[in-house]
């Protein structure tokens, strides 16, 4: 009897082991935490255009509505309106007009937060009228075009978005010019809308009466061969994103 008397605390030790885990270093001591999921870093991204499309409009030369160039890519761009005064006969009044349509790649941004963005044109020849200034504005296309085909009556006729428009006035000196293209750009990475680039272009203003050259030229990408001004930069699509 002093035996078994004498074994039963050990037996209950052991229960206790098996039933409670009794110290084995591999049981978990609570439950596992919840990866906390990372945020992109910041980053700037640099996007240069996959086209650039010239477009005018001329009351001397009106073939030049339907005129598609045959040489892109092209160095300039054009944007404004000019009045003058024919020199031959019969004298009369005369007018010109210009836009452009640019593209660019959006894959680097697709799906990512856009804080800014900024499109940057570098202006080669400002306007020359100093008492009209009509605003270059920029609007995102909404149905695609075909760069084989562009024409001042066909760029006219492709519909564009009115909310997001940039504005800025014509440029009376040359160098960089911003425009602030956040909401596009928005728009386009969210997949809100498609990217079908941007038509630039200004409202058409009424006849000033006299000479007026209002009209401007930003740089374009060279074609092979072609040999920009040497302070020329190309057009360029700065986005700020996560």
């Amino acid at each position: 009897m002093a035996r078994l008397a004498l074994a039963a605390p050990a037996i209950v030790v052991a229960v206790l082991a098996v039933c409670c885990g009794g110290g084995n270093p591999s049981s978990p001591s609570g439950p596992s935490a919840t990866p906390t999921p990372s945020t992109p870093a910041p980053t700037t991204v640099t996007l240069y255009p996959s086209v650039e499309e010239p477009a005018s409009i001329s009351s001397e030369y009106p073939h030049w509505a339907d005129f598609v160039d045959p040489f892109p890519p092209h160095k300039y761009l054009d944007a404004g309106w000019n009045y003058w005064k024919r020199v031959e006969p019969p004298h009369d009044r005369s007018w010109s007009g210009f836009a452009a349509a640019l593209k660019f790649d959006l894959a680097p941004i697709a799906r990512r937060t856009v804080t800014k963005a900024t499109l940057r044109l570098y202006v080669l020849h400002a306007k020359r009228d100093p008492k009209i200034a009509p605003p270059i504005k920029l609007n995102a296309l909404s149905t695609a075009w075909d760069p084989e085909t562009i024409t001042w009556n066909v760029l006219a006729g492709i519909p564009f978005h009115t909310s997001g428009e940039s504005r800025v006035p014509t440029p009376s000196t040359t160098g960089p010019l911003d425009w602030n293209v956040t909401d596009i750009v928005r728009n386009w990475a969210s997949g809100a809308w498609g990217n079908y680039g941007l038509r630039m272009s200004v409202d058409r203003y009424p006849d000033p009466g006299y000479e007026s050259w209002a009209s401007i030229s930003v740089c374009a990408t060279a074609g092979v061969g072609d040999v920009l001004s040497p302070e020329c930069q190309r057009p360029v699509l700065i986005v700020d994103c996560q």
